[in-house]
Parts: structure tokens; sequence; C-alpha cells
């Protein structure tokens, strides 16, 4: 939002071919349209795939491993998985989602929760960025954007955030 940080805050992401680092869903293939990616709490991660702790980060170039030794399948369609590089974070992805998966979906409240993280990620490093007059700081992995703000702009993450939540909400 308002192009505050370098890399942007996330959602929700479409990943429609297979990349350098993650091509273990195959998403080359011809039966293939997209893979949708979002983040969950780690609560519900570890509930919803049985599992006592997040993955490990894997090396570049391949997939994390479920710590209970599980295996998953992510070429699979049509059915939530971890997401292969990204589950350590508590990401989760769905290939060719159905309707009914993505009702599923949120029903379930899993895109609350992911909009909630971005939200909560958004003014974290929104505050961080205030606090240090608009310099650029290391903030785990990312960089914050040194972009200064323009007057006016104070208020327009907070607006912008209830606008979106109030769509979402009616559905």
């Amino acid at each position: 939002p308002q192009n505050l940080f370098e890399r942007g805050t996330y959602c929700v992401t479409f990943k429609e071919k297979d990349g350098a680092n993650d091509s273990a869903s195959a998403l080359n293939r011809e039966e293939v349209d997209f893979r949708m990616n979002f983040k969950i709490n780690k609560e519900t991660f570890l509930s919803r795939f049985q599992e006592t702790s997040l993955p490990k980060r894997p090396p570049k170039g391949h997939v994390i491993q479920l710590q209970s030794g599980s295996a998953y399948d992510p070429t699979v369609l049509d059915t939530l998985i971890p997401h292969p590089v990204y589950g350590w974070m508590g990401w989760v992805s769905i290939t060719n989602p159905s309707a009914n998966s993505v009702r599923e979906i949120l029903d379930g409240g899993l895109l609350d929760e992911s909009y909630q993280h971005a939200v909560a990620s958004y003014e974290k490093k929104r505050k961080l960025l205030k606090a240090n007059n608009g310099a650029d700081r290391e903030m785990g992995s990312s960089k914050l954007s040194g972009r200064k703000r323009r007057s006016g702009d104070e208020g327009g993450a907070d607006a912008a955030v209830a606008e979106s939540k109030e769509k979402r909400q009616g559905r």
C-alpha cells in the first residue's frame, strides 16, 4: 500500500509458472492454471497438517520437509497443502482450486487469517519506517523503502485497511 515498502506486503499471491527456486508444484503442466498461496496462523498450520512445529527453512531450490516426516505431494491439484518453499513461515498453497475449495477456504476463515497477518505486518513495517523517519532499515530479511511520505498520507493506510476490511466483510 502507498508504495511505502520496496517489496510490499503480501496477503495472497498467485503463481502461474515454475521458477528457478520454486518448481516442485510443476506449474508448467498443461492442466495447471495457477497456484494460490497465502499465510495462515501457526496454530492453524500445525492443526491442519497435524504437525507439532513448523518445518525448517529449506535450502535454496529445495522444498520443505514436514517435521513429522509426513509426505505431501506438491503437484496435487485442488488440495490445500503446505507451501513447498514457504511452508516454514506458515504459508499454504492450492493449485487449481475449485469453487468448492475456495468456498471452504473463505468459510474456514483462512483468508481472514492471511489478511490479518498482512495488516499486522504492514503496520509493524509502517511504524518502524515512521520511527526511522523514512530511512532504509533492515527488518529481518526485508528492507524497508527509504521513500519519504507525502504530506497528508498519515491516515491513508488506516483508511485503506478499513475500506478493504469493509469490502471483505460484505463478500
